[in-house]
């Protein structure tokens, strides 16, 4: 399937690629805790309380529920905001909470390992913190600023040296006054103001970071002095350091794509600002002109990349070499693209696939397989797909299903499966090349299936008419007035009496004539009865 020109598939291939080439990548897994866990993060706990002597407790590598807590439901609100901010971000399924409005001096982290690689360059976070006053009503508690609830956010080098980096944040509740944050008065005004930020995105460049590994920690605590709490939420992943360029085989526009989450300027070659959002679209390009996009985090980070309106041409292609014994299929990819790296997403037809260049694949059925090779073009957007169908087979899976035994003056089908085609034969001779066969009389019949690439496999087959059995009926032909008596049949695998019952036996109090018929095991049927 080639590009079209629809809007429908425009958005979708659009959005697919988006999409894919802003997915997390493989050194990227659950920073988002996509899985809903905390799988590949460190957790610490410890408590720091400077007002009584004797209640620290040393840092703790731990995650404890309700001090590092995942967020499931995308439609809940924090409470302790009036319930204006959402628990998790718009477009994302889950969130860490750090803390709690527990009040008790608790302190937690949660750290976060990426070797840094040009799949994962850009690091981006959101967070949303809350934090209770403590100098409610203009009167100091006497907190010292390090003793007040905190968030801070933290990148770190391989050597375990905090990065000097914009990316950085650290916020006491002192601080919210000027820092972004609203103000919440809870129960009429009576309790300490909450001071709480939305959602927030910064950005982080780490292309100075490739080859090596950096962690990133998010830490929460209430204040020190055991009164006042402080928390916070977070989500993160991490993306090519690139713009998406949306300029592909019949375009007549090109579409500029920036990661999402900040403020933007476009700058053309000539230094001349053209765009502010996060898409900027250029009707009739020039092949090879360059754009500067300047990115401003909520935090005042800055990140600049650059991109070309090059177009970029993707073909998908691909052959195959199915195997001849065990199901397995070998396929060998020729895609390629005008400029630029592909990315490859396999669907097998069977529920499956892969991002490999070249897979193996092997099929639990013999037969036919619709598969599909999804080509991605980064740092374009372009995309082309395209579907055979192919054969998979194995000598074991090839079979037929329906009974070798027919009913007396009726008849039984027969219906291969497992291969691509079949060919009937009796005494040597080929009666049939359909995938079924009907039979009527006893026949001893050899059956041949075949793949569309020669495999073959051969079955023997011996239909007979069914072996004799006899439907019988047992039971006294007559009984006293008020009595009851037992009719039973045997011989057959079900029973249907005319009085409608189906077991075996029945009890009958009035005299007549009852009849039973009889199934055998492939559905033969004989009748009797009883008067």
């Amino acid at each position: 399937m080639k590009r079209k020109k629809s809007f429908f598939l425009y958005y979708f291939f659009f959005f697919f690629a988006v999409t894919f080439l802003y997915s997390t990548p493989l050194f990227c897994q659950n920073i988002g805790f996509e899985k809903g866990n905390f799988n590949d993060w460190e957790g610490y706990t410890w408590v720091w309380r400077t007002d009584t002597v004797g209640l620290d407790i040393p840092k703790k590598k731990e995650i404890v529920i309700n001090r590092q807590t995942i967020m499931t439901d995308t439609n809940a609100y924090d409470p302790n905001t009036g319930r204006k901010l959402k628990l998790i971000p718009k477009g994302y399924s889950y969130s860490a909470r750090l803390g709690a409005n527990i009040n008790k001096g608790l302190m937690e982290s949660l750290s976060y390992k990426l070797k840094v690689d040009s799949s994962n360059a850009l690091l981006v976070y959101k967070f949303a913190v809350v934090l209770e006053d403590p100098h409610a009503k203009g009167v100091n508690a006497k907190h010292a600023k390090f003793e007040e609830p905190r968030f801070k956010v933290t990148l770190f080098n391989e050597k375990g040296d905090t990065i000097r980096n914009c990316s950085n944040y650290d916020v006491y509740a002192s601080d919210a006054n000027i820092n972004n944050f609203q103000t919440y008065y809870p129960f009429g005004g009576t309790a300490n103001p909450i001071f709480w930020r939305d959602w927030t995105t910064v950005g982080a460049d780490l292309s100075a970071y490739i080859g090596k590994t950096i962690s990133i920690e998010f830490m929460a605590g209430d204040c020190t002095r055991g009164a006042h709490y402080g928390y916070a939420y977070f989500v993160a992943e991490c993306h090519p350091l690139n713009i998406i360029v949306n300029y592909c085989e019949g375009d007549k526009t090109a579409t500029l794509t920036a990661p999402q989450g900040f403020k933007y300027s476009w700058v053309n070659a000539s230094g001349v600002i053209v765009g502010t959002n996060q898409n900027l679209s250029i009707p009739n390009p020039t092949e090879g002109e360059e754009f500067t996009c300047n990115m401003t985090s909520e935090t005042g980070c800055t990140v600049t990349l650059k991109a070309k309106t090059e177009r970029y041409v993707p073909k998908a292609n691909f052959s195959f070499v199915p195997g001849c014994t065990n199901n397995s299929v070998q396929f060998t990819n020729s895609s390629d693209s005008t400029k630029g790296t592909l990315r490859y997403r396999w669907d097998f037809g069977d529920g499956t696939s892969s991002t490999d260049k070249n897979p193996t694949h092997t099929y639990a059925t013999s037969g036919r397989h619709k598969v599909s090779l999804q080509v991605s073009n980064p740092p374009s957007s372009c995309v082309d797909v395209l579907q055979k169908e192919i054969d998979s087979f194995s000598p074991d899976l090839v079979g037929v299903k329906g009974s070798l035994f027919y009913c007396p003056n009726k008849k039984t089908t027969l219906k291969a499966y497992g291969a691509h085609k079949y060919e009937w034969f009796k005494d040597g001779a080929r009666i049939s090349i359909a995938d079924s066969l009907v039979v009527d009389t006893p026949e001893d019949i050899g059956l041949i299936g075949y793949s569309s690439s020669g495999c073959s496999a051969q079955i023997q087959l011996s239909v007979r008419e069914e072996p004799q059995w006899q439907l019988t009926v047992d039971g006294p032909t007559a009984f006293c007035y008020g009595d009851s008596i037992q009719l039973t049949a045997s011989g057959a695998k079900s029973y249907q009496w005319s009085t409608g019952e189906t077991t075996s036996s029945i009890y009958v109090k009035k005299p007549g004539l009852y009849t039973v018929a009889g199934l055998s095991p492939i559905g033969c049927e004989q009748s009797m009865g009883l008067k």
